[in-house]
């Protein structure tokens, strides 16, 4: 039985963001000796780290596992089962297809991918153990070495950013994040996330955190000021000039009443929309209607889609129109709707206008029927 041949037993240590690698590395020299020593080529799982980006064994770069033979000169295969070490589009075992390429790491990326695969050599006693006992031994250490200020300094992380982290149960950092902080300290990060601060023998050659802050330039908010006057001219909204100019809604807000006439400007395009589409949708239903009483026909959706051709599905805005219709003109049996539930009082006041008009045009003299939510 295999077990820990994931990184699920970092889920409630570590925020899943950037952790695993967006796309397949290998180590060439990994699965040459794989091949040498008379054994299948197999992918490691240190190689699905987005941090690692080298093989601490032979402290080379790991390559992107891409078919190194000529396009078209290797067909990808339909349904061609992926095994790990092999190419997926000409089946070479352990990619011989690629050109050896043996370029030498930094000390540094050697270290992050040591570190890394202690992390898998521990998964079991990581797996098990509880995500307060890391944040309490952080705490301690913080208190004895300068305060929570100097270690967000030192790992390269805002104060905010890591203050939450340490104080709310639920939140996690990312693995980069957690390796700059076993850096700057000097602490193994497999031990750190079982609870446990282990120095380090040797000195750690990573002398500047990995992470890099994001740098925000300064806001130019007369520019602002014109896209937004030109936004509302041009019948945009707010979401589209901040994707535009780069920029979150905060921002734009900070000038009130331009802010404000964008916004009213954009309800009123989304409520002239949502009208027309009512107004389309009672039309369909109302003209569906006559056409089957007209003929003897019950108004339900079956008849309605054999008589124009088209689909009438129970979710869509004209079935629940003539569904209504229906209960309007006396079928006190039907039940009510749930789309209709969700829709606004303004489109059952045309549904039933629609009703009132087909009462009057087929010479229907019952009385008036409520449309009412159930």
């Amino acid at each position: 039985m295999l077990s820990f041949t994931t990184l699920q037993a970092l889920a409630a240590l570590v925020s899943g963001t950037d952790l695993v690698s967006k796309c397949e590395r290998v180590c060439l020299q990994c699965l040459a000796e794989d091949q040498k020593s008379g054994e299948l080529p197999y992918g490691r799982l240190l190689w699905r780290f987005e941090g690692v980006t080298c093989c601490p064994k032979h402290a080379v770069d790991l390559v992107s596992a891409e078919c190194g033979k000529p396009k078209g000169a290797a067909a990808t295969q339909f349904l061609r089962v992926k095994h790990a070490g092999v190419c997926s589009n000409c089946g070479s075992i352990g990619y011989r297809c690629m050109t050896p390429t043996h370029r030498a790491a930094d000390a540094g990326s050697v270290w992050r991918a040591t570190q890394c695969q202690e992390i898998i050599a521990d998964l079991a006693k990581i797996g098990h153990s509880a995500p307060g006992a890391m944040k309490a031994a952080i705490k301690a250490h913080c208190s004895e070495r300068g305060g929570l200020t100097g270690f967000a300094l030192r790992s390269g992380a805002p104060k905010s950013i890591i203050s939450r982290w340490l104080n709310e149960p639920s939140a996690r950092v990312s693995l980069a994040q957690l390796l700059d902080i076993a850096a700057s300290e000097g602490l193994s990060l497999s031990a750190l996330l079982q609870g446990n601060l282990l120095k380090l023998t040797e000195p750690c050659p990573v002398t500047e955190p990995h992470r890099v802050r994001r740098f925000l330039q300064p806001c130019d908010h007369e520019m602002i000021k014109v896209a937004l006057t030109k936004a509302v001219a041009a019948g945009k909204t707010l979401t589209d000039v901040a994707k535009d100019l780069h920029v979150d809604l905060s921002t734009l807000a900070q000038h009130a009443d331009l802010y404000a006439s964008l916004r009213d400007a954009a309800r009123l395009t989304a409520a002239e929309a949502r009208a027309q589409r009512h107004a389309k949708a009672v039309h369909r239903a109302e003209s569906a209607v006559l056409a089957l009483l007209s003929t003897g026909k019950t108004p339900s959706m079956r008849n309605a889609r054999a008589v124009t051709g088209e689909p009438w599905n129970p979710s869509e805005l004209a079935s629940v129109a003539l569904t209504l219709l229906r209960i309007g003109l006396g079928e006190n049996r039907l039940a009510y709707p749930f789309p209709a539930s969700k829709v606004s009082e303004e489109f059952i006041a045309r549904v039933d206008e629609a009703a009132q008009r087909i009462k009057v045009q087929m010479g229907i003299t019952q009385a008036k029927l409520p449309l009412q939510y159930a």
